[in-house]
C-alpha cells in the first residue's frame, strides 16, 4: 500500500525537524533568513507608503503654486 499525501508530508516534516535539531547552526541561519526577509519586506512596504505620501504632498503643492501663479499674472491694459 502506498502512503498518502498526509503521511509523506508528515514524514518529510519529521525528517526536517530532526535534521534541524541535530544542527543548531542551520536552524539559526534559517530563522535569521526568515526574520531578515520579513524585515526587508516590512521596510519596503513602509518606504512605498512614505514615497506615495511625499509624492501626493508635492503634487498638491505644485497645484497650489500653479494656481497662485495663474491668479497673479498682471492684467493687460484694455485698448479703447
Amino acid at each position: 500500500m502506498n502512503p498518502g499525501l498526509e503521511e509523506q508530508g508528515g514524514e518529510t516534516a519529521r525528517t526536517l525537524i530532526t535534521s534541524l535539531k541535530d544542527s543548531p547552526l542551520t536552524l539559526s541561519l534559517v530563522l535569521f533568513n526568515l526574520i531578515f526577509i520579513g524585515v526587508v519586506a516590512y521596510g519596503s512596504f513602509k518606504e512605498r507608503e512614505w514615497r506615495t505620501e511625499i509624492f501626493d504632498h508635492m503634487s498638491q503643492q505644485q497645484a497650489k503654486y500653479a494656481d497662485m501663479l495663474y491668479n497673479c499674472t498682471p492684467n493687460r491694459p484694455q485698448e479703447h
